[in-house]
């Protein structure tokens, strides 16, 4: 069941999804919940309706599934955690950020959930840009997953600035 908001009646409650993952990071999504819930009715949304485990192996229960939720979302929330590895090779997960986007307010992300907004973005041939300098930054890091996600992104994109 979707999570009503206690607004007073006479004014309307924005509309939040929260795209689930197995492997994000809990707090990445329920600490802007718990700020923005008092104004929005909460959308949980996974492929399933099946319990999605975080990176700390506790279970949440979604409440739409990607083909039967709304697409015109005030807010759309994507978390991260150690699964955005994985999920960043999901063609349906990236499809649906990228069809819903379309339609959304705000597309929003928290740590490694702007990744996923990244492949998605080039699923939509937005081209995203970024300097030299920030790729000879990540370089320098060493690899990572996350540092390995980007530069696929980048590539992606074919635009590199």
């Amino acid at each position: 069941m979707t999570q009503t908001s206690s607004l007073p009646s006479n004014e309307t409650p924005l509309e939040l999804g929260i795209v689930l993952y197995p492997g994000m990071t809990l707090l990445d999504f329920v600490g802007p919940q718990c700020a923005l819930g008092f104004h929005c009715n909460t959308h949980l949304l996974w492929k399933t309706l099946e319990p999605v485990k975080s990176d700390q192996e506790i279970s949440v229960l979604p409440t739409s599934t990607f083909a039967d939720s709304r697409r015109d979302f005030d807010i759309l929330l994507v978390p991260g955690g150690l699964g955005t590895a994985a999920a960043i090779e999901d063609d349906e997960i990236l499809n649906f950020l990228a069809e819903t986007g379309k339609n959304v307010r705000y597309v929003t992300s928290v740590c490694t959930g702007s990744l996923l907004l990244g492949a998605a973005a080039c699923c939509m041939d937005i081209k995203p840009r970024h300097t030299g300098l920030i790729t000879k930054h990540l370089l320098q890091r060493g690899p990572s997953p996350f540092m390995l996600a980007l530069l696929r992104i980048a590539t992606a994109s074919q635009e590199v600035a």
